[in-house]
């Protein structure tokens, strides 16, 4: 009997504060907001709101996303600054090595007397020749040597045209030069396009320390440039012949600097 006298009193309470609610909706429809109204200033003079306060509050929102935007655009900056160092960094390492190139282009090779023509390969084609900048327009022949960035000989020129050249590597199988070594011999140098052989072709002193095979005069050389260093390399000698084997481990890349030897 407890419990469902509390449940009719909850009922009664519940019935009750839905009619209070309605009343006052509409004792405010019908004075157009007035009442509401009355309730705010009561409640705002009951509670003030502290203009400057609320001032503050809002100006530290604006500082706090004005400080966040100026963190975005100071980390934006860095890494602007970042890649342009990493730029600055790439560039000199190209300078540093260019000049470590020419270093030991000047070391192997003769300088006197001598121009070097720089250029650049421009294309492949479908048998593997190499093309490369620089033909007529700088007084190019058949035959002129080309040399890499450490001087030694990689190639000639097979084919000139008005401002690009073919030439004949040691990557072709029809490269063939022919060289001399310390002793007076020498020797025809061909390729298979993985290794470079050398085949003795005149004796003139039976001697495997050979080291350098260089290129020379009386073979219409400009003048003496290593092809091969064989001072690492097993040099045989058989029947009146001296013969050895090279493994060809220079790579082309378009970003490679050759020169191509002219006489002054």
């Amino acid at each position: 009997m407890y419990q469902e006298s509390q449940k009719r009193r909850s009922y009664i309470i519940y019935i009750l504060f839905f009619f209070l609610s309605g009343s006052l909706v509409l004792i405010d429809f019908f004075s157009n907001k007035k009442f509401s109204d009355t309730i705010l200033s009561r409640v705002e003079f009951l509670f003030p709101i502290n203009e400057e306060a609320a001032n503050t509050l809002v100006s530290l929102d604006f500082d706090f996303f004005e400080s966040r935007s100026d963190l975005i655009n100071e980390n934006a900056r860095l890494k602007n600054e970042v890649i342009e160092l990493r730029k600055l960094k790439l560039v000199n390492e190209e300078l540093i090595n260019e000049i470590l190139s020419n270093d030991e282009l000047i070391k192997n090779v003769q300088i006197e007397d001598y121009v070097y023509l720089k250029s650049s390969l421009l294309i492949k084609n479908t048998t593997n020749e190499y093309i490369i900048s620089g033909g007529r327009n700088l007084n190019l022949n058949i035959n002129d040597l080309v040399l890499n960035e450490e001087g030694f000989v990689i190639g000639y020129l097979t084919k000139i045209f008005d401002d690009h050249s073919l030439i004949s590597t040691v990557l072709n199988s029809n490269f063939s030069i022919p060289g001399i070594d310390k002793h007076g011999n020498e020797y025809l140098i061909t390729s298979n396009n993985d290794e470079l052989l050398v085949n003795s072709i005149l004796i003139n002193e039976k001697n495997v320390n050979v080291d350098y095979i260089f290129t020379d005069i009386a073979f219409d050389h400009p003048g003496k440039f290593p092809i091969v260093d064989l001072s690492q390399e097993e040099v045989s000698q058989l029947n009146n012949k001296i013969s050895s084997t090279v493994k060809v481990n220079y790579r082309f890349s378009f970003d490679s600097n050759i020169y191509i030897v002219k006489k002054k």
